[in-house]
């Protein structure tokens, strides 16, 4: 963290055995329990001073690990005119890494095995979906898709970004579906029967299901007549099983 680094705009996880020598509700500021001023947790945490003490002052979002499981606060700073600055600390849930730009800090030499957990489990949406979209779009040296991209840290941002990339993947797949469609139902009698057209009409559009469209063949009306004629646009031959098309949810 040299002078070109940007100390503002960070989201700060704090990785600190802070409150092990001293409950927590016994640090109080005037009435404000869970409390710490910026003098005391100075004297506290000396090796703060320098660095750390000013990333927690000039930044909204401070997380605070103090090693238990599951044992996060939030860290907020606050100035009253005259008086002495200081430092609120609320229990809450595990974070997220999401923000678009994350300062992970210890002053510690080794972090303790709980803490080591809590940043696996920070880091782990991040890694399931770079995982998940490499498997899915990556091609040798470059990516097929530039959106498929994945820099966020929590689910829900994983699960928005894979529905645009099925949005985007299904417009192409509509306008491929409407080509043939256009061309098959403006094909002579000879060449497909009525019965077919509007079973293809109804299987691509009206019921709403996209394994029935995908399943979709001609012939399959139990029209006799088209089964026993060799339509342009039907071949016994090439209706093949198509069993496997639809997945097993159970």
């Amino acid at each position: 963290m040299d002078n070109s680094f940007e100390w503002t705009g960070l989201t700060l996880y704090i990785f600190d055995d802070l409150f092990r020598d001293r409950a927590l509700s016994t640090y109080r500021v005037g009435r404000d329990k869970n409390g710490m001023t910026l003098r005391s947790l100075w004297e506290k945490r000396s090796e703060w001073g320098g660095m750390i003490l000013e990333l927690m002052k000039k930044n909204q979002t401070v997380h605070l690990c103090v090693g238990e499981i599951d044992e996060w606060y939030r860290v907020m700073f606050y100035t009253y005119g005259e008086g002495e600055d200081f430092f609120k600390f609320v229990r809450g849930k595990p974070p997220v890494m999401n923000a678009p730009r994350n300062c992970l800090i210890s002053r510690a030499e080794f972090l303790l095995t709980e803490m080591e957990f809590a940043i696996t489990d920070l880091m782990e949406p991040m890694r399931f979906g770079q995982s998940m979209m490499h498997r899915l779009f990556y091609r040798g040296p470059i990516r097929t898709n530039e959106k498929a991209k994945f820099t966020g840290g929590d689910y829900p941002d994983l699960c928005y970004k894979l529905e645009t990339l099925i949005n985007d993947v299904m417009h192409p797949r509509d306008l491929w579906k409407d080509r043939f469609f256009f061309r098959a139902i403006d094909a002579d009698e000879d060449e497909l029967c009525e019965e077919c057209k509007e079973g293809m009409r109804q299987a691509f559009y009206d019921n709403g299901d996209e394994f029935e469209a995908l399943r979709w063949r001609p012939g399959q009306e139990n029209n006799e007549e088209c089964g026993s004629r060799r339509f342009k646009y039907y071949c016994s031959e090439s209706i093949e099983n198509l069993d496997h098309i639809r997945p097993n949810y159970n």
